[in-house]
C-alpha cells in the first residue's frame, strides 16, 4: 500500500530485482480495511531506521499486534520503547535493517515456520491487549475533534 513522490522509484527497483509476480502495489487503503490487510499477512515488517523526525512513532506496529499477527521490529524502533517492553522471540521479532544476512535469515525462518509466527502473533495479541485502551483512545479522539470543532 504505497502511493506518493517515491513510488514510480520503488516500482521500478521491484522490477530491477524480479520482484514483480511477488509484488501487489495497491493505493492508499481505508485505516477501516487496514485490520482485515494485516490478517492475510504471515508476518508485517517495520524496519525504519533512521528517520529523519526524532518522535516519529509509526502505528502500524500496534495494529500488527492488535489483530495477533508476528511483527518484525527494527531495533531503532523498539528502543524507542514506544511500544511497551516487547521480548525479542517472544511477542516481536527484532531485525537490525542494516545487517542484511540477519534480516533474510528472520524473515525467511518466519515464512519457513507459520507456527512460530502464529505463536509470536498471539503473544503480540495478548501483550496489545495490556498497553492498549480503546475506549481512552476514543475519549481522545472524540476530544480532539470537538476542540476543533467549537469556537473559541
Amino acid at each position: 500500500m504505497a502511493n506518493g513522490k517515491g513510488l514510480p522509484e520503488f516500482q521500478n527497483l521491484v522490477r530491477e530485482k524480479n520482484l514483480e509476480k511477488r509484488s501487489i502495489f495497491i493505493g492508499f487503503v481505508p485505516p477501516w480495511k487496514i485490520p482485515s490487510i494485516i490478517k492475510l499477512s504471515t508476518c508485517v515488517v517495520v524496519p525504519e531506521r533512521k528517520f529523519p523526525i526524532q518522535y516519529h512513532r509509526p502505528i502500524l506496529p500496534r495494529e500488527a499486534m492488535a489483530v495477533g499477527k508476528c511483527l518484525i521490529l527494527s531495533k531503532e524502533l523498539y528502543d524507542k520503547r514506544c511500544y511497551g517492553n516487547l521480548a525479542d522471540g517472544e511477542n516481536v521479532l527484532l531485525v537490525d535493517p542494516k545487517n542484511i544476512k540477519q534480516f533474510r535469515t528472520i524473515i525467511k525462518d518466519i515464512i519457513s515456520h507459520p507456527d512460530t509466527a502464529s505463536r509470536i502473533g498471539e503473544n503480540a495479541y495478548k501483550f496489545s491487549r495490556q498497553i492498549e485502551n480503546f475506549d481512552e483512545y476514543i475519549d481522545l479522539t472524540t476530544n480532539l475533534y470537538t476542540s476543533l470543532i467549537e469556537k473559541p
